[in-house]
């Protein structure tokens, strides 16, 4: 399928009025998940939203908690999983239950702590069309100790070809185009480690536009948390995961357009790779991919970068 009949879609989905589907992904998360809930009920907005719950069959007291909270909030939706589908298994498949002109994430960890964060957020998207995804500043937690000093100080406009890089916004500070109304999510998201980032890369490459992260701070990120904060212990896993979601992302065929610019991320997140296996003494396979690299594109100033990544380890 084409970029253009995605584009069309998304740009008929601008013409609504806004709404926004909270998007709420929980697995035993009983400590945190009512001050999560609680934090987005108490949202101040002039345009409906709805929260959309999954638990992924939990085996703490997680589902109850939803259940009595759905049970006296009709804007609240709560699905139990039957079987554990892993965190991915459940993202793609609630994600099919968002039906909001927007889409704002927060996982049963994490919570917000500004009651204008969606007006905020929408306000600005419903101002500025040539954005499709925004978010904000926010503050970590450590073993429930907050850290006031934000993850990422950057305010500002993100380019598609500089977000393809690094995720420059926190999932539970994210409001987006609700992308998931206009495209099913390809069977190869259940391999990733996390949903948030290749939802952005889709969104705005579908609609060639950019993303913003504002100044406010709006939300609480517990960074040491869930499975993929686990998986971000280990920087070489990580950049594993992100080469393999940008090569999945660039063969993608409604991504076609914009096969030049994933192509030029490919090649940063491999040589990410490269300096990561060099640092962990696994020079072996550094110097394999760097070669594969290097046929594609031999390039004088990607071999420099190589050795420099190498003396620096060795040393």
């Amino acid at each position: 399928m084409k970029m253009p009949m995605y584009f069309e879609k998304l740009n008929l989905l601008r013409d609504e009025e806004p709404t926004v589907s909270v998007f709420v992904l929980c697995y035993n998360q009983e400590p945190y998940i009512l001050q999560t809930i609680e934090s987005i009920l108490s949202q101040k907005t002039n345009f409906p939203f709805d929260i959309i719950i999954s638990d992924d069959s939990s085996s703490d007291k997680t589902p109850q908690i939803c259940e009595s909270l759905a049970a006296i909030n009709s804007n609240i939706t709560f699905i139990k999983q039957e079987k554990n589908l892993g965190l991915m298994g459940n993202f793609v498949k609630t994600s099919k239950r968002l039906r909001g002109k927007y889409v704002a994430i927060c996982d049963g960890d994490d919570y917000w702590i500004n009651n204008n964060k969606l007006q905020l957020q929408v306000d600005f998207l419903e101002k500025n069309k040539e954005f499709s995804v925004v978010g904000t500043s926010c503050f970590k937690s450590i073993d429930d100790k907050i850290n006031k000093i934000d993850i990422d100080k950057y305010t500002g406009p993100i380019a598609l070809s500089e977000l393809s890089l690094e995720n420059k916004i926190i999932a539970p500070t994210a409001v987006f185009l609700n992308v998931y109304r206009v495209l099913e999510l390809p069977q190869f998201f259940h391999k990733f480690p996390y949903g948030d980032w290749p939802s952005y890369l889709l969104v705005m490459s579908l609609t060639n536009t950019a993303a913003f992260k504002l100044a406010e701070v709006t939300a609480v990120y517990r960074s040491t948390i869930g499975v993929s904060a686990r998986m971000r212990e280990d920087n070489t896993n990580v950049a594993i995961q992100n080469l393999e979601i940008i090569k999945s992302l660039m063969h993608l065929e409604a991504l076609k357009p914009n096969e030049a610019l994933f192509k030029n991320s490919l090649e940063y997140h491999q040589l990410v790779l490269v300096t990561s296996y060099n640092r962990d003494k696994k020079f072996l396979r550094g110097a394999f991919l760097m070669l594969q690299i290097l046929k594609s594109n031999l390039s004088l100033t990607l071999f420099k970068r190589y050795i420099y990544s190498l003396k620096k380890s060795i040393v």
